[in-house]
């Protein structure tokens, strides 16, 4: 029976062989299906009949025996044909061993795209790239392998933007160039890599922040010019008119004012976001400073603020009027964005036992802020309700604010929210124990 079937197998191969359009294919089909066989348990005789009948040995297998003899088989395979003028890589060449000693992510190749080698930083980049695979299975683009391939025709260097998704999305500058021997003969493909994803992203941030400033300046400007330009005409002679009018214009005047106040203090704070403040603060002299001055505010709009925390001085190591920065804007906040009538609470504690960072929580009662805002309350110009936050004076930079100095101060900012519940927003600052 299986001689019958080897007759059978090999005039199939000599009918498919007559057409060269389909031989390359039938080779590859028919090393599947021999691996698949053997896989299978099938005798080895079989398998190897099917890769025979097609033309292609692949293996020689023994007529009987276990599958691992069968498979042990393949390592005796002639090597992988390379083109002659590529000089075989050596992997203690000694510009392996530079590459090695780059910080920056770079990646050998030969012309068949085949990974040669690649230093820590470039597989920091591609965890997934093996050496002796095609890099295509580690970098998607088609940008890099079309580089590549130039650079391989013409031998001369090229640059590339390459944007990468996975495992996390990256923009790359990738330079190409050939690697030659003595003799001239080209050794490898050598793709040098920089991660401009940082840069881009603070490029579109500050394009994001002059748009969002602009807009947020050209409101009030275009109401000022809007009532001038009323008051110079129709109403020039409206006394209750010109009244209101002025009284909307200093109302903007002062949006105005309070939004560049705003700005530079962003900008003085982002100067000195590398320098940590010396200076120590008592939080709970700071934080009765504070509920007083906020007081009128509060009793505005009937809301109460409770403070509840331990009689002893709270010493925190930090800058005193940043600190009291920090404590105005969320207190503000809590008054204006809570319940009328309402109650604010402030709580300070230590938020560990061995008393290393210090807490402020400040809790409202208010209406509470939807989950998918939470991440994004501390963007500047953002808002969860733009009409109300702009009716209370709000410039969208607060919370902002309160982030850098925090993040200058090495401490954090924690909010939580629910719906119909409130919002608390956690403060923690690191205790100053110097003696």
């Amino acid at each position: 029976m299986a001689t019958a079937l080897m007759d059978e197998l090999r005039r199939f191969g000599r009918q498919i062989r007559l057409q060269p359009m389909l031989s390359g294919a039938v080779v590859a089909i028919a090393a599947f299906i021999v691996i698949a066989y053997l896989a299978a348990g099938f005798p080895a005789a079989i398998a190897g009949a099917i890769g025979a009948a097609a033309g292609v040995a692949l293996v020689k297998f023994p007529a009987s025996g276990p599958l691992d003899e069968s498979v042990d088989g393949a390592r005796h395979l002639p090597p992988m044909r390379r083109d002659p003028r590529v000089r075989p890589f050596r992997a203690d060449a000694p510009w392996a061993r530079m590459i090695d000693a780059l910080p920056d992510p770079v990646i050998a190749v030969d012309r068949d795209h085949i990974v040669l080698h690649a230093n820590r930083a470039a597989l920091d980049i591609f965890p997934s790239m093996r050496i002796g695979a095609v890099i295509a299975l580690a970098s998607r683009s088609p940008e890099l392998t079309e580089t590549i391939d130039h650079v391989v025709q013409y031998q001369e260097p090229r640059s590339v933007r390459l944007h990468e998704r996975m495992p996390v999305e990256r923009r790359l500058d990738a330079t190409v160039s050939s690697l030659e021997n003595d003799g001239g003969d080209l050794s490898a493909i050598i793709i040098v890599l920089h991660d401009v994803s940082e840069r881009e992203r603070l490029a579109q941030m500050r394009a994001d922040f002059i748009a969002h400033a602009s807009h947020e300046l050209r409101t009030p400007l275009a109401a000022l010019r809007g009532f001038i330009e009323t008051l110079q005409g129709a109403a020039k002679n409206d006394v209750v008119a010109r009244e209101r009018f002025l009284g909307i214009m200093s109302s903007e005047a002062q949006r105005m004012s309070r939004i560049l106040d705003d700005l530079l203090s962003l900008a003085r704070l982002e100067m000195r976001a590398h320098i940590v403040p010396t200076g120590h603060v008592d939080v709970n002299e700071v934080l009765s400073e504070v509920v007083e001055s906020l007081e009128p505010i509060a009793a505005a709009v009937e809301t109460t603020i409770q403070v509840d925390g331990p009689g002893d001085p709270c010493l925190v190591r930090g800058d005193r009027d940043e600190i009291v920065q920090v404590l105005v804007n969320i207190l503000q906040n809590a008054i204006k964005y809570g319940r009328h009538g309402g109650a604010v609470t402030v709580r300070v504690s230590f938020a560990d036992d061995e008393r290393r960072q210090l807490r402020i929580a400040i809790a409202d009662d208010g209406p509470g802020i939807a989950e998918a805002h939470l991440p994004r309350l501390t963007e500047r110009f953002y808002r969860v309700d733009e009409k109300s936050s702009r009716e209370k004076g709000g410039t969208g930079l607060g919370l902002a604010i309160v982030k850098h100095i925090l993040a200058r101060h090495r401490g954090k900012l924690t909010i939580s929210s629910a719906l119909g519940v409130g919002s608390v927003f956690t403060v923690e600052l690191p205790v100053d124990d110097r003696e």
